[in-house]
């Protein structure tokens, strides 16, 4: 199996998972209860954890420094 195929074989299987498990986790009661309760703080102080993990395994705040 070739670079290309492998890659686009394992891109299609994880479509395969993770597209379900979202619509699942999505339409979970609980899960909805929570994010409708405390999506206004949860979902900026998710994004800002994202960057910064971005950010730090990037290595460019030690250049930067």
């Amino acid at each position: 199996m070739s670079g290309t195929a492998g890659t686009v074989a394992v891109f299609a299987a994880g479509v395969a998972v993770w597209c379900p498990a979202a619509s699942w986790l999505g339409s979970h009661r609980r899960v909805v209860g929570l994010v409708e309760r405390y999506g206004r703080r949860l979902v900026p102080g998710v994004f800002m954890a994202i960057g910064a993990l971005i950010v730090a395994g990037s290595g460019v705040l030690g250049r930067m420094l």
